[in-house]
């Protein structure tokens, strides 16, 4: 087998999976936009519920998904070359790496607004903050020729 055939199977899995994973979160966003979009302790109207069908719906990332799962199925089910395993472990592997980071990226934010919250109880309640006094100024002559 050629490394080049396997190499460009990595680099299209992990572009791929980054793709794939980024149309996702759109559609996500789109129905929970969707889903949210009517007052808050209101039922949805009639035409509510036909948006969120169409935007679940309608949408091309459930769709790819779909088409992208009977790919999958009919490709590594019937003998294939190595490179189609490479391309899918990390189309997979992407999709955790992602997960993995955003995770991380959470609990640091989560770890700062809490030390920001700390620190501004900690802060004098004051809206003025002493300041220190000011110098006296001496009046200058003007330079003399």
């Amino acid at each position: 087998m050629d490394s080049m055939y396997v190499a460009l199977a990595v680099m299209g899995g992990i572009f791929f999976g980054l793709e794939l994973f980024a149309a996702l979160i759109r559609w996500g966003r789109a129905v929970r936009a969707q889903a949210r979009g009517s007052k808050p302790g209101v039922p949805p109207s009639p035409s509510d519920r036909v948006a969120l069908c169409v935007a679940a719906i309608v949408s091309p990332a459930p769709w790819l998904l779909c088409a992208l799962g009977v790919f999958a199925y009919n490709m590594l089910t019937r003998p294939h070359d190595l490179a189609w395993d490479f391309f899918f472990g990390t189309l997979v592997a992407s999709q955790l790496i992602v997960v993995l980071f955003s995770l991380v990226g959470l609990r640091r934010a989560k770890k700062r607004s809490a030390a920001l919250t700390a620190n501004a109880a900690n802060a004098p309640q004051d809206a003025e903050t002493p300041q220190p006094p000011l110098k006296a100024s001496t009046p200058t002559s003007p330079p003399t020729a």
